[in-house]
């Protein structure tokens, strides 16, 4: 109201005019200053639900609650959150009282395989796909070369081939002994390195060793020349 006399010997207390300041100045997202309205001073909070400042909580809403408050009050659970990766290990984030947290599958749980016999494919309980060396190996049977058995185990190739299928390919087309054992060079060096990976240099040393003594392609007998082409 406005103070004032008015002139006939009365104080009069007129209302100042709707929206005058009055009260508190706060000024915030969810607090207006407050002004007069019909000669009384009334606050202005923004409405119940309005968005204000980001608590930097994926699992809360932030939201004024009418009363001249930022609250932050916890998603529900299962809100998605963080990561939204989704593989064998690992499932999108949700939210959990309030807490963004990972879904990964329990240690152990089978994932996708790379292919190799000799390895386990397995979740290590941290969102990854692990594939851990096999010890032992559970083979059928190992890769032989002309009766020498290499101790190797003779595994499925990308291909649907096995590791002995390439071998015998390499003898069938060898035009001789020294292009054969670098056929078996080169293929198993292949399976030694990225992105396969099939076998360990001491597996690779025993293929190419074996492979050095094969009578292949010649498959000369004791005491017999092989006649020159």
């Amino acid at each position: 109201t406005n103070d004032a006399c008015n002139g006939s010997g009365s104080c009069m207390h007129p209302s100042k005019p709707d929206g005058s300041a009055c009260g508190s100045p706060a000024n915030t997202d969810c607090d207006n200053p407050d002004t007069c309205n019909k000669g009384v001073c009334a606050p202005n909070f923004e409405p119940s639900g309005t968005p204000c400042t980001d608590d930097g909580n994926e699992c809360t809403n932030d939201a004024c609650n009418g009363s001249g408050s930022c609250m932050h009050p916890s998603k529900p659970d299962g809100s998605a959150c963080g990561s939204p990766a989704n593989t064998d290990c690992d499932n999108p984030d949700t939210c959990n009282k309030g807490v963004c947290v990972p879904n990964f599958e329990p240690n152990g749980t089978p994932c996708t395989d790379d292919g190799k016999i000799c390895t386990e494919d397995a979740c290590d309980g941290e969102g990854n796909c692990t594939h851990d060396a096999l010890d032992p190996c559970p083979c059928e049977s190992n890769v032989v070369i002309d009766k020498c058995d290499t101790g190797v185990c003779d595994q499925t190739l990308p291909d649907g081939t096995t590791m002995q299928d390439a071998i015998d390919a390499c003898a069938s087309n060898a035009r001789n002994h020294g292009k054969f054992v670098s056929c078996v060079a080169h293929i198993t060096k292949a399976w030694e390195t990225p992105p396969m990976q099939f076998i360990t240099s001491r597996d690779r040393a025993a293929i190419i060793r074996c492979a050095a003594k094969a009578n292949i392609p010649l498959m000369v007998q004791a005491g017999v020349r092989p006649t020159r082409k």
